[in-house]
């Protein structure tokens, strides 16, 4: 497992275009493996999370894998709404960040500093905002 893993995360940040297309075809899937295969990814990117319980913005903004994780929990598929995974806390800490930074900018109280990280990774927001609110996605 701990070798597919790495190869999938060699796939998924290789930054290919066909990595959006590739949730979609997950998201229907109910399979326990493919949910223990997203968390085993998830722990490796965050092996501290336990006790610094945070994603940080640059993380979701330089991650490709985030806006295919969170599509598939937000997908609300009867495995996910049967079981709780550690990595679904870790998307429920992301989806917090993503939503307190939507919040700042709809407020206008986002500093140049967090505006200097969003700026560059614009690409990445978009496909966030994209999987958050559900609407056609920017590829």
């Amino acid at each position: 497992l701990t070798h597919a893993a790495e190869a999938l995360d060699e796939i998924f940040t290789s930054k290919q275009s066909w990595l959006f297309g590739f949730f979609d075809n997950v998201q229907s899937s109910e399979s326990v493996k493919v949910a223990k295969l997203f968390g085993d990814l998830l722990k490796k990117q965050y092996p501290d999370f336990q006790e610094r319980c945070e994603v940080p913005l640059i993380d979701l903004l330089e991650w490709e894998l985030w806006p295919g994780f969170i599509k598939i929990y937000a997908s609300n598929s009867k495995y996910l709404k049967e079981t709780q995974q550690d990595w679904q806390i870790i998307c429920t800490c992301a989806l917090s960040q993503f939503e307190a930074i939507c919040n700042k900018i709809l407020s206008g109280h986002i500093t140049m500093d967090e505006l200097d990280v969003i700026q560059p990774r614009e690409k990445q927001m978009i496909k966030l905002c994209t999987v958050v609110t559900g609407t056609a996605g920017v590829k």
